[in-house]
């Protein structure tokens, strides 16, 4: 009785989870009758064969050449990419450029301000 009810569940999980219709339709006699999942199983994949554009026998796809409008869309998409590239090396040069500058602008703000907390430490009094 308990492996009935779970030949049952694998063979519900395994149809519902047949994406194609079509293999669906082919296999729905096996799926409500009582025969195993195994059986069920052997038979949808069979259909599944017998219905993929693969050759069985040459293991070679039809229709696979590529077509001109697809290579010229690919083409266009590597040439963005490529202009994409260049304009973020871009920025990271002007970014480095930028943060160098930065440095630099900050390390001659500080010593300024050295220079003038050195000028003010007295108080502007002068001893003789």
């Amino acid at each position: 009785m308990e492996d009935c009810k779970t030949d049952n569940n694998l063979k519900e999980r395994f149809w519902r989870g047949l994406n194609s219709e079509q293999l669906k339709s082919a296999t729905r006699i096996l799926y409500e009758s009582s025969d195993s999942f195994e059986k069920l199983k052997r038979k949808t994949r069979l259909e599944e064969e017998e219905n993929n554009p693969v050759n069985a026998s040459e293991k070679t796809l039809v229709n696979q050449q590529p077509t001109d409008s697809r290579l010229k869309v690919l083409d266009e998409m590597l040439e963005r990419l490529k202009t994409i590239e260049a304009k973020m090396s871009n920025m990271k040069k002007r970014n480095l450029e930028g943060k160098r500058e930065y440095e630099s602008y900050e390390a001659t703000k500080s010593s300024d301000q050295e220079r003038r907390q050195n000028r003010h430490t007295n108080g502007g009094r002068y001893y003789r």
